[in-house]
């Protein structure tokens, strides 16, 4: 049981690190001139995102 606990959480936590890094790679793609015009909406969702975390 404890086996499959920790086993749970590691594939949890590599889940995770697979989604930061996606979310990274679009953040790349995002050209600046889109993300000053999606500012006010893209810190409200990086508020609820960090809040998550």
């Amino acid at each position: 049981v404890q086996l499959d606990s920790l086993l749970a959480k590691q594939v949890e936590l590599l889940r995770d690190a697979a989604v930061q890094e996606r979310l990274k790679s679009l953040d790349w793609r995002i050209p600046t001139a889109a993300l000053k015009y999606l500012a006010p909406t893209a810190q409200h969702c990086n508020s609820s995102l960090s809040h998550l975390s």
